[in-house]
């Protein structure tokens, strides 16, 4: 608590501003942006670049996880990586160890879960970017979609990459828990979208409807709703989906967490 010399009173600081800034002991934020800009009618999608239903993990010491490129000339890009590298990591890991190859698969070591991956030098990418499981690679691409954890895709139609993605939700480490404070839905092509927030609980094999959050429709252009106050236990997955009316349509999902240490 500040004190203001002028008007000798004491001012309370903006708690999820401090907490953004990591002034508040035990308290971290992060904001998660998710992206599907292919979502096509009646079967419902997890909100990431890949496209489809994801695949988790599910070895709690990690799995091996490789990057690979559909372009040659992504060679020797440094990648930030994020993620839980197993099931007892104590916070959320950060791993600036390694570079694009090309087509040739790089290990990036094991993971328990992936959380984004960004590339930051020298170059932007100039194709598709997988981070997957052991697989069989043509062209640089797994042949296996459900074991693509992570993928960056190259925008055809700007013509460059957004050099980073997301997975389409978050867990949290042992020992904390997260209060999604805000989830925002938004729907860019005037179609009607219908997200669904859900959670795996502890580990488990089924993925289910959040009981209090109910499914979320955006009908027009640039809509936006706001959904906040789900807590996640740790090691809960929490997995945004959504399904359309119609094909080809762009959807985007903004989750604004704030993960707070049980001690």
């Amino acid at each position: 608590m500040a004190l203001n010399e002028q008007f000798s009173r004491a001012i309370t600081p903006d708690f999820f501003l401090e907490s953004a800034k990591e002034a508040v002991k035990n308290h971290t934020q992060y904001i998660i942006t998710m992206q599907n800009k292919d979502i096509d009618a009646g079967a419902e999608e997890t909100v990431w670049q890949y496209g489809g239903i994801y695949t988790y993990l599910t070895a709690p010491t990690g799995t091996e996880l490789f990057v690979s490129c559909s372009n040659v000339a992504d060679t020797g890009q440094v990648m930030q990586i994020t993620g839980l590298k197993s099931s007892t990591s104590p916070n959320v890991d950060t791993d600036l160890s390694y570079s694009t190859n090309g087509r040739t698969a790089v290990s990036i070591g094991t993971w328990y879960r992936i959380f984004g991956i960004r590339v930051l030098l020298p170059t932007d990418l100039q194709g598709d970017l997988y981070c997957a499981t052991a697989d069989t690679l043509v062209a640089g691409v797994p042949s296996t979609p459900s074991k693509v954890k992570l993928a960056i895709m190259f925008d055809t139609a700007l013509g460059r990459s957004e050099n980073t993605a997301n997975h389409a939700g978050f867990t949290p480490p042992v020992g904390f828990f997260a209060l999604i404070r805000k989830i925002r839905f938004s729907g860019i092509r005037g179609k009607s979208i219908t997200y669904n927030t859900l959670i795996r609980p502890n580990q488990g094999t089924t993925i289910v409807p959040w009981q209090d959050a109910a499914p979320w429709q955006v009908f027009e252009n640039n809509a936006n709703l706001e959904f906040s106050g789900i807590i996640v236990d740790e090691l809960w997955d929490i997995e945004i989906r959504a399904h359309t009316d119609s094909a080809n349509t762009e959807v985007t999902v903004i989750m604004d967490i704030l993960l707070i240490r049980k001690d």
